[in-house]
């Protein structure tokens, strides 16, 4: 197995042992009677992640390794794990969550919400201000986002956008796409920014949401199958 695969096989089990232990975790934790709200984030948490077909992928980041999917509620998730050359702790994502509101509105985007959905502010990252976010503008529209230096060229981002029908073509029975990255990498912040970017976030697989994904996870050409 070479050393693409051992790292793809190796951020696979994080991932899934991380959602696994959520939902232990979040079952554990119910020893009272829950509220309407309560019982939404624990439908929310206990939802595990299943491992899908990186040819399924909704976006083209270069350095996806693998694929994550759910549904939660009406909302269907892809995590995308991508390669992380650091040595910070916590992993490289792209996560994007399709909207689907049957022909409403999705109303304006919420930082705050989307990152309380996301399971709150990955490391190395401690919390979020809006008032502080930078942005800027490429052929989808405007992205958000957060630094973090790390000192000897390693730069973090977390960012943030939400995509519409008019930007690229959504997924089947999705009225709105909202997109978060975490990416730390030995590199500019443009380096960091780029798979949440119009060049690599535009294309991916045009199809129903509630369409199957999973199965055997693809890392590359020349990668056995995970075991």
């Amino acid at each position: 197995m070479d050393v693409t695969t051992r790292n793809a096989v190796s951020l696979a089990n994080i991932f899934l042992r991380r959602a696994l232990l959520g939902g232990v975790l979040a079952l554990a934790a119910c020893t009272s009677a829950p509220s309407f709200s309560q019982l939404g984030s624990a439908v929310q948490t206990t939802t595990q992640y299943a491992l899908g077909r990186l040819s399924q992928l909704w976006a083209s980041p270069e350095d996806a390794l693998i694929m994550l999917h759910r549904q939660v509620g009406t909302e269907y998730e892809q995590k995308i794990g991508l390669a992380n050359p650091t040595t910070l702790p916590g992993d490289n994502f792209l996560l994007l969550m399709a909207l689907t509101t049957n022909g409403r509105t999705t109303g304006r985007f919420e930082l705050n919400q989307f990152i309380e959905h996301a399971g709150g502010v990955p490391a190395p990252f401690k919390k979020i201000d809006e008032r502080n976010l930078r942005s800027a503008t490429d052929g989808l529209g405007v992205y958000f986002w957060q630094e973090y230096d790390a000192g000897r060229q390693t730069r973090c981002v977390l960012a943030f956008r939400r995509l519409e029908p008019h930007a690229r073509v959504l997924p089947k029975g999705a009225n709105a796409m909202d997109v978060m990255l975490r990416n730390c990498v030995h590199g500019s912040t443009q380096t960091a920014l780029k798979p949440i970017q119009d060049a690599q976030i535009r294309l991916g697989v045009v199809a129903d949401v509630s369409t199957r994904s999973g199965g055997n996870l693809t890392l590359s050409p020349l990668a056995a199958p995970l075991q």
